[in-house]
């Protein structure tokens, strides 16, 4: 009986020993994969979008608060890093098999994804409360066009290529939506006290609670990313939730 037994757990053990090597060689593979992406990306070969520059071009707002206008451009002065460490390659691993539904594309995935976290870092943003808000505002889709006329993946009103005088901005660039929905939502977080306020007021309906609950509901059920290295730096879907009356969620960076 003894034997049978030491047999059995000899036996387990080995099961959980091919078990573990099963998935660490998945997860090996689906990381080499993904650096040979980031590598592609990098070189310059997937062009993330036909601008070839970061143009000004903020989100939707109701006045030109001179607070945002110096937000926005210094947003377009500073050059924002993006890193390919193991812990955003493990990050930007987990949201591609999120988005790929929607984004087929895997270099324009990976690419956008890049964009995203780096953006949202440089603005003090949580990239998942970004991803949210993408969500919730243009499904991913770059060549979205409100019936108000906000154009974009961030949904960016036309009216403030007057402000600035560069009619020929293109609303469209993933970049410039991304730079500039990040600075003005980054703002708003500044200036209002609750996180619902500073969502309602990037999209125009401050006063109203059912854009902040739709942005916040996607965000704790879609884009919420758990990992012990990566939480100790940036808060969770969670966190940012519960964080609107004692403060507001900031980024950090993966590394």
């Amino acid at each position: 009986m003894l034997g049978v037994a030491v047999l059995r757990i000899k036996t387990e053990n080995i099961e959980l020993i091919r078990t573990a090597l099963k998935y660490a060689s998945r997860l090996a593979w689906r990381l080499f994969g993904l650096i040979a992406t980031v590598v592609i990306v990098n070189s310059g070969q997937i062009p993330l979008a036909q601008a070839d520059t970061f143009r000004v071009e903020p989100a939707r707002v109701e006045t030109t608060d001179p607070a945002l206008i110096q937000a926005l451009q210094q947003a377009t002065q500073d050059v924002h890093e993006q890193r390919t460490d193991l812990d955003s390659l493990v990050w930007l691993s987990t949201m591609s098999d999120k988005l790929v539904q929607r984004i087929p594309n895997p270099f324009y995935r990976i690419r956008l994804l890049k964009a995203v976290h780096s953006e949202a870092h440089a603005a003090g943003l949580d990239p998942q409360l970004v991803l949210a808000v993408i969500d919730i505002e243009s499904n991913f889709d770059r060549y979205a066009l409100s019936n108000a006329g906000a154009q974009g993946l961030m949904q960016i009103m036309p009216f403030w290529k007057d402000v600035y005088g560069r009619p020929d901005d293109d609303l469209y660039n993933p970049l410039v939506s991304l730079r500039y929905g990040c600075a003005i939502l980054r703002h708003y977080m500044n200036k209002h006290t609750k996180l619902e306020d500073a969502l309602a007021a990037y999209n125009g309906s401050l006063g109203r609670q059912k854009y902040p609950r739709k942005v916040l509901g996607r965000l704790a059920r879609q884009w919420e990313f758990k990992s012990d290295r990566y939480s100790r730096r940036l808060p969770t879907a969670e966190m940012a939730v519960n964080d609107i009356g004692t403060g507001l969620p900031s980024g950090a960076p993966l590394n």
